[in-house]
């Protein structure tokens, strides 16, 4: 059985060798959330190779749904998990499978870039995509956020008229 630390750091953390989880312990405030992430990280010390962790990850039943009233309560901890660098007790970490992915991420995304830029009469083509898309997708966020808080009303009153 691993030990289970709570810190003030991250969401949470597996280090294999010394059997030890970290867990944020704001995560206590949220025992649905604590508990799928302990499973979650057990599941981290079973997996002992590097392609075993990222098929851990990859198949995980902790979703960004399941995490995301602790994220918005605690943006910075999530900033935190997600950043590939970080220094803590002396010492300075990378964490190299969030760096070559943030590598392939920027590498694919420069290859689109080049495509358009090879291809298009327009060479700010890129850019103007790259614009309606984050306009699309505060458009679907507002939305979304809007349709939620009018489902809720609703709701609300549909069970105010049936008491």
């Amino acid at each position: 059985m691993p030990e289970i630390k709570y810190i003030k750091w991250g969401i949470a953390n597996t280090y294999l060798k010394e059997n030890l989880i970290e867990i944020n312990e704001k995560l206590k405030e949220y025992p649905i959330i604590l508990n799928k992430v302990i499973e979650h990280e057990k599941e981290h010390i079973i997996a002992k190779n590097w392609l075993n962790q990222r098929k851990v990850d990859f198949k995980t039943s902790v979703t960004f749904k399941d995490l995301f009233p602790f994220i918005k309560k605690h943006p910075i901890a999530f900033l935190q998990q997600y950043f590939p660098f970080s220094y803590r007790e002396n010492t300075f970490f990378i964490e190299w499978s969030l760096l070559i992915l943030y590598l392939l991420t920027a590498g694919v995304i420069f290859g689109i870039y080049e495509i358009i830029k090879t291809f298009s009469i327009r060479p700010n083509l890129f850019w103007i995509i790259i614009k309606n898309m984050l306009i699309i997708g505060l458009i679907v966020g507002i939305l979304t956020l809007l349709g939620s808080k009018a489902l809720k009303s609703v709701n609300k009153q549909a069970k105010e008229i049936t008491n």
